[in-house]
C-alpha cells in the first residue's frame, strides 16, 4: 500500500491523503476506486479500509486466488472468521 498527496482545489490545505494499493508496482484499478470512493470525506476511514483491504488481498494470495476469480461466498466467510 502506497500513501500519496494529490491536490484538492476544494480544501484549505490544497491536498488530501489518497490510498494506492499495488501489486509488483501496478494499481489495482477496481480496488483503488472502491477504496476513494469510500474514503472521500474521512481519512480514518481511507486508513481503516486500506489496512482491511490489504488484510483480504493477503488472506486471497494465500489461497493463491486473484481477487477477480473470488465467486463463492465461502471464501469471503472463511476471511471474516
Amino acid at each position: 500500500m502506497e500513501q500519496t498527496l494529490i491536490n484538492s482545489p476544494r480544501l484549505s490545505t490544497k491536498y488530501r491523503r489518497l490510498y494506492i494499493i499495488t501489486e509488483d508496482g501496478i494499481p489495482l484499478y477496481e480496488v483503488n476506486e472502491w477504496l476513494e470512493a469510500n474514503s472521500r470525506n474521512s481519512y480514518g476511514t481511507g486508513v481503516s479500509c486500506a489496512n482491511e483491504i490489504m488484510d483480504y488481498l493477503r488472506f486471497l494470495k494465500k489461497l493463491e486466488i486473484h481477487y477477480r476469480e473470488v465467486k463463492r461466498k465461502s471464501i469471503i466467510e472463511e476471511f471474516i472468521k
